[in-house]
C-alpha cells in the first residue's frame, strides 16, 4: 500500500512526524518517520532476534568479539551492567580515574571498591592510567576481588598497556572490564593503539556516538572470555534500558558499525596523513607527540592522536585559549585549571586544522604549574560506609569551608571529565577541601558543589 495511505494506530503520539510542533519539525525533518516502535520487521532490543540481532553481530565481528550489545541509554548504563553482573556483594578492584556512572553500578551491586588513585602528571598536567605492575601490586594485595576495572583512554587520550594489564588480570583469574567510553575507533588504522577487545579485555564498553558518526546517547558493549557470564550481563543491561527504545538511536548504531566495516579505515588513514604531516614539522609538544605516534606509542606512552590536550596549569591561560578559539567559531571540549582539550574529528579537514593552530600558536603558553595539591600526590581514600550506605543515608548540606571531618554523601567531580575527587562514604579533610575551594575559585564547573559552595555530607 502507499505510504500516503497508511495511519499509524500505534504509538508514538506524534504518527511519525504528523503532529509535532512545527518549531522542532522543521529540524527533525524526515527523522522523525524513523521514530517508530517495535513493529513487525523491526526487531525487539529486550529480545533481539531480528535486524538488531544481525546489527549487533555485524558489531561483534568488526572488533573481534564473541557478542556485542547495543545501549541506548549510553555508556553509562553498560558500565553500571558490567559492575552488576560480576560484583553483586563482593568487592572489585577500581584502578585509576573512573566514570562517575562505575560509582552507580557499585551502589545497585552493593559491592565495595578497592580503589586504587590515579597517578598524575606534573609535565602533561593529567592523571594517567594504571600500569600492569601496579595492578599486579593491587591483586596481590586484595586477592578476594571479583574483578579490575580500567578505563582506557582517559577524557585527554592516555592509553594503558591493556594486553599486559588483561594478562596480570586473567593470571588471577578474575574478569577485566574496561572503561573504553572514547575509543570505539582505536584499532581503526596504524598509528592508533588497539582496541581493548583485541587486548584480551572480558568487557569493553564504547560510547559510540563520542568520537563514531553516531548519535548522543548511543552505545555499545563487547563480552568475550570465560571469566564472565554473558546471560546475566545482558539481563542487567536490559533493566537499565527503556522498554520503549529509540529507533532513532538504534538505527544510528547500525549505521556506526556499517560505517567502521566500510568506511572507517580509509577515512582515519587519510586524516592521519594529515595530522602526521603537520605533527612533523611543529614545535608544539602537545602537537608533536602525535609524529612520534606512527606505531601507535610516543616514547612515553599511548595516546589517541585524536585528542589534543594542551597542558596549561592555570584555569586563566586555557580560558584565554578557549575564548580566542570561540571567538573565530572553533568550540572546543572543555578548558580547565590543568589545560585545554580538542577533540579533532575522525574526518579531518586541512582547512579546518588550520584554523585552530593559527589560533593555539598566537596565545602565549608560560611555564606549567604543576603544584595543584587536589591532583598531585593523592592517596586512595579510605571510605567509612559503603557506596550503597552513603547513597541512601539520610544526608545534609552543608558549607564546603565546614566540611572538613564530615563524610562526603556524594560524588564532587569537575566535569567535564566527570571523574570523582571525592567519593561518597569518605571522610572530607583539610587538604580536599582546599583543592575543591580552588577549583571552585577558579570558575571550574564542579558537579557536586552548588552555587553557593554547599556539598552534601551524611546527616551526624
Amino acid at each position: 500500500m502507499a505510504a500516503k495511505d497508511q495511519v499509524s494506530l500505534h504509538v508514538p503520539g506524534h504518527k511519525q512526524g504528523r503532529l509535532f510542533p512545527s518549531s522542532l519539525s522543521a529540524w527533525m525533518g524526515r527523522s522523525l518517520q524513523l521514530d517508530l516502535t517495535e513493529l513487525p520487521g523491526l526487531d525487539n532490543l529486550h529480545q533481539p532476534e531480528g535486524c538488531i540481532k544481525q546489527s549487533e553481530q555485524l558489531a561483534a565481528s568488526h572488533y573481534g568479539a564473541t557478542e556485542t550489545l547495543y545501549s541506548v541509554n549510553g555508556s553509562s548504563a553498560a558500565i553500571m551492567a558490567a559492575v552488576m553482573s560480576v560484583a553483586a556483594n563482593r568487592r572489585i578492584l577500581v584502578a585509576g580515574s573512573f566514570h562517575q556512572s562505575l560509582w552507580k553500578g557499585l551502589v545497585l551491586a552493593d559491592a565495595e571498591p578497592v580503589l586504587i588513585r590515579p597517578e598524575f602528571d606534573g609535565e602533561w598536567m593529567e592523571v594517567v592510567p594504571p600500569s600492569p605492575l601496579t595492578i599486579a601490586s593491587a591483586l596481590r594485595e586484595h586477592p578476594d576481588v571479583a574483578a579490575v576495572f580500567v578505563t582506557s583512554p582517559t577524557y585527554n587520550g592516555r592509553i594503558a598497556d591493556m594486553r599486559a594489564i588483561a594478562e596480570v588480570v586473567h593470571q588471577a583469574s578474575v574478569p577485566l572490564i574496561v572503561d573504553e567510553a572514547h575509543g570505539a575507533h582505536l584499532g581503526l588504522a596504524d598509528g592508533i593503539p588497539p582496541h581493548s577487545v583485541h587486548s584480551g579485555a572480558d568487557v569493553v564498553i564504547q560510547s559510540v556516538h563520542k568520537v563514531l558518526p553516531a548519535l548522543t546517547q548511543t552505545a555499545w558493549m563487547h563480552l568475550q572470555g570465560p571469566y564472565i557470564d554473558r546471560a546475566l550481563v545482558r539481563q542487567c543491561l536490559l533493566m537499565l534500558q527503556t522498554t520503549s527504545p529509540s529507533y532513532l538511536l538504534l538505527a544510528s548504531l547500525d549505521a556506526a558499525q556499517a560505517w567502521l566495516r566500510h568506511q572507517g579505515r580509509q577515512t582515519v588513514e587519510s586524516s592521519l596523513q594529515i595530522l602526521m604531516a603537520y605533527a612533523k614539522v611543529a614545535a608544539e609538544p602537545w602537537l608533536n607527540h602525535v609524529a612520534a605516534q606512527q606505531v601507535g606509542r610516543s616514547e612515553k606512552f599511548f595516546r589517541d592522536p585524536f585528542r589534543i590536550w594542551i597542558p596549561t596549569g592555570s584555569y586563566k591561560v586555557s580560558r584565554a585559549i578557549a575564548d580566542a578559539l570561540e571567538q573565530q567559531g572553533l568550540m572546543l571540549e572543555y578548558a580547565d585549571s590543568l589545560g585545554v582539550l580538542l577533540v579533532l574529528s575522525l574526518d579531518i579537514k586541512e582547512r579546518d586544522l588550520n584554523r585552530w593552530l593559527s589560533v593555539v600558536r598566537s596565545q602565549p603558553l608560560p611555564p606549567v604549574d604543576s603544584t595543584l595539591s587536589i591532583w598531585h600526590d593523592a592517596n586512595s581514600p579510605q571510605l567509612l560506609v559503603s557506596p550503597r550506605q552513603a547513597a541512601f543515608a539520610s544526608h545534609e548540606r552543608i558549607p564546603l569551608t565546614r566540611s572538613v571531618g564530615r563524610i562526603a554523601g556524594q560524588t564532587i567531580s569537575p566535569y567535564p571529565p566527570g571523574t570523582p575527587l571525592v567519593y561518597p562514604g569518605q571522610m572530607m579533610d583539610e587538604k580536599t577541601v582546599s583543592g575543591l575551594m580552588h577549583l571552585s575559585e577558579t570558575g571550574c564547573q564542579v558537579v557536586g558543589i552548588d552555587s553557593t559552595r554547599g556539598i552534601d555530607v551524611l546527616r551526624l
